[in-house]
């Protein structure tokens, strides 16, 4: 079962997610760049898509992917995970080996 679910060719809903630390406490992603990191599992494929913060308040942990035209032209399964980057620090939520699960629907 896939943590997130699209239609093929779809461009909402966008991916969101609650970034969190180990304690619990949301992640503050204020002077934060954000990525959202894709391997279609399939093939190994790698993709970076450009990521944000959700809602006005970077303290909260949100980000968020919209998707843009022909992001989701293939169908298939996907790990995937965020990819924050603080000055010279990266960090990646869920930082486990997995990931989460996208799966992209025809």
């Amino acid at each position: 079962m896939a943590d997130a679910y699209i239609k093929t060719g779809d461009t909402l809903p966008a991916l969101t997610g609650v970034l969190l630390n180990p304690d619990l406490s949301a992640v503050d992603l204020t002077s934060a760049t954000i990525q959202l990191k894709l391997l279609e599992m399939a093939t190994s494929v790698e993709t970076v898509l450009p990521a944000t913060v959700q809602g006005a308040d970077p303290t909260k942990g949100l980000v968020e992917h919209i998707w843009l035209p022909g992001e989701t032209a293939t169908s298939g399964a996907y790990f995937y995970h965020w990819l924050v980057t603080w000055a010279s620090q990266q960090e990646s939520f869920p930082n486990d080996g997995r990931g989460l699960v996208l799966s992209i629907e025809s």
